[in-house]
């Protein structure tokens, strides 16, 4: 029943959620679905870093 109130939204069931509560996670695509949503912010840009690597670790045994 509440599925049909969120009409065009993918619903998944979670076990885990206690009966009474509702927890709403809305996609990226949200805001084109719900009127006077707002837009995403947009993902900021991180700086390159370096890749995580072993390089200078010594290995124990």
């Amino acid at each position: 029943m509440v599925a049909e109130q969120f009409g065009g939204f993918e619903m998944e069931q979670d076990v885990t959620v206690p009966s009474g509560h509702l927890p709403v996670m809305p996609g990226a695509d949200a805001s084109s679905k719900v009127p006077g949503l707002p837009a995403p912010a947009p993902a900021s840009a991180r700086a390159a870093e370096p890749p995580i690597t072993a390089a200078g670790v010594p290995c124990v045994d």
